[in-house]
């Protein structure tokens, strides 16, 4: 694998250059030719002077990717000291020195110990030529028709060894001939850009020209290649942690092969401190970025997250710029004392509170936060007065006392120009073009209903450009001043993701696209034949407050104008498998401990954009727990058994209710519990909420719809049609036994029409109760069994009775419910009357038997209303 190194502080430029002047004094120590040394000579060659005097020769070294030249000249050393001597890269490469070492990235040249008064020892530090690293060759020292030719020269000179060909930053447009010559490495000083086209250079997917980079590191491999299988990598950063470090909370060392920090204070679309495409035009995976993490030990400290591949965090910012106005010239703002100075940013807003809070309205409270529909947010206030702040250089945000989450960043809107009155103004709430409507999560603001209402409003304006370190230039500074408080706020708001999984398709689903795969692929050896289950393959953790997972929907249409359908599957749980018990297809792991406590399972959101939802009531008894539908259910089972040779199958149930056994008790003198009840409530009918000669809605009805049973064939019976039974309990035995069980239907408080009633085919009432309670029939009244009697609750009913005389001339039963009109009443003696005649009077209330001579005898009565 070739390894390209880049060094920020190459100071001498040996290979990579065509030639170096010769650095010499006054006095050489020898003389040499130059063509000994290739036309090159480190420079720099330190020597005593009188007293503490350091003389330096004159060099050229490379500082800061610059060229830097140095004529000569001295340096006053320290007395009684070891003085470490260095080229300086923050003073353009100028010889320095210091007593404690040798600066972190600044070239020695020579450690000098000094006595009192002179100079007592000079150890040269210089290194003329880096022994054993890989040759870096520059195209500008070799010759050729054109710059790619010059590349290609200097590509063959490595003969095939690890090394690479520099191309310097002002060697002019082109490449190699060849494209990328084969087994050489090139390190592009010139960047990537516009000079890729020029002589057939690589351009990977035809997008590299839209890159600016300075530096550009190529490599193409050829025919000779390590044997397969290989890893093949341009560029490998190893970097071994051998000793010394630690992981304990609080205090963990974190070592990186290769760390990539991109910042951007102005506005862009950063896409990523590190960027991986691979593409692929041959047969073969493809992976844009691969990253493999292998643990050998055990995690030892909290906070600790295990073996993770890749690890993928998006913060939104959590802390705000804040520093004191030392001096304010035109719109540029010169500030002290700053704090998180790193945070600025341009096109963000500057906040003036002024001095002490000089300059921060906040009267009276917000009444009202609401939206106008189109991101203009209308805020209204009592005890306000804000008819001043509608000049746009004026911001708006609320104020909590304590943060719900006990942070202290503002959300802060400017007040659009003009809107302002003395009660009410607009803020300006749009995010990529797009209206947002106002939120605030914390419940001390003016969310509805209102809360406290407290509020700030201070002036403010737009940070347009930044200065390196102290000073910033917004677009209108006329309302800040010297001495004041400034901040500068986050953003409205960004959208967040940590990972963002996107997937391109052309052609049709022949195998499955997946854009987040997810596998396990734990090791396993025969005669298994799967690896380890992992515990979890997907954990999402932290507050979350619209949802854990969102699924979104298909879109769009296809060339013919057909809406493209959803898919067929929201979630998936694939086969072949085993899903049986107890694979749980979904679980809610609730915690509640204050009872009842719902859970809603499912919600679907209906027309009107309300949820119906399927909810669980969760008692402290799991054996009350129960699942409630906030929606009609239909149970439809339309799916028939296969067709046999033998007897088909029967149906599957398609609704089958048991309710639950009613609690044992252990306790004396105590009850058991009652059985579950099975209940069906019907629903109200609608009602007027305000119109006139208004119809109330029917309320619910309760049908039970059978079917006809299965036609015969030839000499075969016809099935039978649908039964609707009622099987009643028997009470419990005991000291006295339990009443058992019966078939209730109450009618309500006035009834009118009938109230239970058995129709015809079509429809019509055969036998029915009605209003009044009175038992109905179309037709005959029929008994079909001989053994079938016509019975009463008790003897002398107003149905059958008997009146006895006893020497009497006259008897009664009277009516224990008057007939609506006289009844036919049938009246039989008992015995034989003798002499004496008899004759029945009624009423409505009461049947009398009457005899010509007072007799003691009984009489049998029927009465039948007629009708009542």
């Amino acid at each position: 694998m070739p390894l390209i190194l880049l060094a920020s502080s190459f100071w001498l430029l040996t290979s990579v250059a065509a030639a170096q002047q010769l650095s010499t004094q006054t006095a050489p120590i020898f003389a040499v030719n130059a063509q000994y040394v290739q036309g090159v000579a480190p420079g720099y060659w330190p020597t005593a002077g009188a007293g503490l005097v350091l003389n330096i020769a004159s060099g050229t070294a490379t500082c800061n990717n610059a060229p830097a030249n140095y004529a000569g000249g001295t340096l006053t050393l320290a007395a009684n000291a070891t003085n470490y001597v260095y080229l300086d890269p923050s003073s353009g490469c100028a010889p320095a020195y210091n007593t404690t070492g040798f600066p972190v990235g600044a070239p020695p040249v020579a450690t000098v110990s000094t006595s009192a008064s002179g100079i007592a020892q000079i150890s040269d530090q210089r290194t003329w030529f880096a022994a054993g690293t890989p040759p870096f060759v520059s195209a500008s020292s070799f010759s050729g028709a054109s710059v790619g030719a010059q590349i290609d020269a200097a590509c063959a000179s490595l003969g095939g060894k690890a090394g690479a060909v520099l191309i310097p930053y002002g060697m002019g447009s082109g490449q190699s001939l060849a494209g990328l010559a084969n087994g050489c490495a090139l390190e592009d000083l010139r960047g990537s850009g516009s000079n890729l086209t020029t002589n057939n250079a690589p351009d990977a997917g035809g997008t590299e020209n839209n890159y600016s980079a300075p530096f550009l590191f190529r490599y193409r491999w050829g025919a000779a290649q390590p044997p397969l299988p290989n890893d093949l990598g341009v560029v490998e950063v190893f970097g071994d942690y051998w000793t010394g470090g630690t992981n304990a909370t609080g205090s963990k060392s974190n070592p990186r092969a290769f760390a990539a920090i991109t910042t951007s204070r102005t506005p862009a679309q950063v896409a990523g401190s590190i960027s991986g495409y691979a593409g692929c035009f041959s047969q073969g995976d493809c992976i844009g970025v691969n990253g493999t993490a292998q643990n050998w030990d055990t995690e030892n400290a909290g906070g600790d997250e295990g073996v993770v591949a890749g690890r993928f965090e998006a913060d939104q910012g959590n802390s705000e710029f804040s520093a004191t106005v030392s001096s304010v010239s035109g719109n540029t703002i010169n500030y002290s004392s700053a704090v998180n100075e790193w945070t600025r940013g341009e096109q963000r807003f500057i906040v003036d509170t002024g001095v002490s809070n000089s300059k921060v309205y906040s009267t009276g409270t917000v009444s009202t936060v609401k939206s106008g529909g189109s991101g203009d947010i209308t805020v209204t206030g009592s005890g306000v007065s804000w008819s001043s702040f509608g000049d746009g250089l004026h911001c708006f945000w609320m104020t909590h006392g304590a943060d719900r989450y006990g942070l202290s960043i503002r959300h802060v809107f400017q007040i659009e120009s003009g809107t302002a009155t003395a009660t009410a103004f607009k803020i300006s709430f749009y995010i990529q073009g797009v209206a947002h409507g106002w939120v605030d999560d914390d419940t001390g603001t003016a969310d509805s209903p209102a809360g406290t209402g407290l509020y700030n409003i201070a002036p403010c304006s737009t940070v347009t450009s930044l200065g390196l370190s102290g000073s910033l230039t917004v677009a209108n500074a006329s309302l800040l001043a010297a001495g004041d408080s400034i901040f500068m706020p986050l953003g409205l708001g960004t959208e967040m993701a940590s990972v963002s999984g996107l997937v391109s398709t052309t052609l049709p689903d022949v195998i499955a696209n997946t854009s987040l795969g997810i596998a396990n692929i734990s090791p396993y050896l025969p005669p298994a034949t799967g690896g380890r289950p992992v515990y979890k393959h997907l954990s999402i953790a932290g507050n979350a407050s619209f949802a854990d997972i969102e699924i979104g929907s298909n879109s769009g249409a296809d060339r013919n104008g057909a809406t493209i359908p959803p898919p067929s599957y929201g979630l998936h749980f694939g086969g072949p498998g085993n899903w049986a018990t107890p694979f749980v297809a979904l679980g809610v792991g609730d915690s509640s401990a204050s009872f009842p406590a719902t859970i809603n399972l499912l919600g679907v959101q209906n027309a009107v954009g309300q949820l119906s939802l399927l909810q669980y009531i969760k008692q402290s008894d799991r054996a009350l727990d129960t699942y409630q539908l906030a929606a009609g259910l239909s149970v439809t089972a339309n799916t028939p058994p296969a067709t046999l040779s033998t007897n088909g199958a029967s149906a599957v149930t398609a609704l089958w209710v048991t309710a639950a056994t009613g609690g044992n008790t252990s306790g004396t003198g105590t009850s058991g519990g009652d059985g579950g009840p099975v209940q069906f409530y019907g629903g109200a009918g609608g009602t007027s909420s305000g119109g006139t000669n208004v119809t109330g809605g029917a309320a619910s009805a309760f049908t039970f719809g059978g079917a006809a049973g299965g036609a015969g064939t030839g000499t075969g019976n016809g099935g039978a049609g649908s039964s609707f039974n009622f099987f009643l309990g028997a009470g419990g035995a005991g000291a006295a036994a339990g009443p058992n069980g019966r078939f209730l239907v109450r009618a309500p408080t006035s009834p009118n029409s009938t109230v239970l009633t058995v129709q015809n085919s079509s429809g019509a009432d055969q036998v029915y109760v009605d209003s009044g309670f009175n038992l109905n029939a179309a037709n005959n009244l029929a008994f079909k069994s001989t053994s079938s009697h016509l019975n009463t609750s008790a003897a002398g009913s107003d149905l059958s009775g008997t009146i006895s005389l006893s020497a009497a001339t006259t008897g009664s039963h009277t009516f224990a419910a008057a007939f609506a009109s006289t009844p036919v009443c049938v009246l039989t003696p008992e015995s034989n009357p003798g002499a004496a005649t008899w004759w029945v009077t009624k009423s409505t209330t009461a049947v009398t038997v009457n005899l010509s001579l007072a007799s003691t005898i009984t009489f049998d009565y029927v009465c039948v209303g007629n009708p009542n």
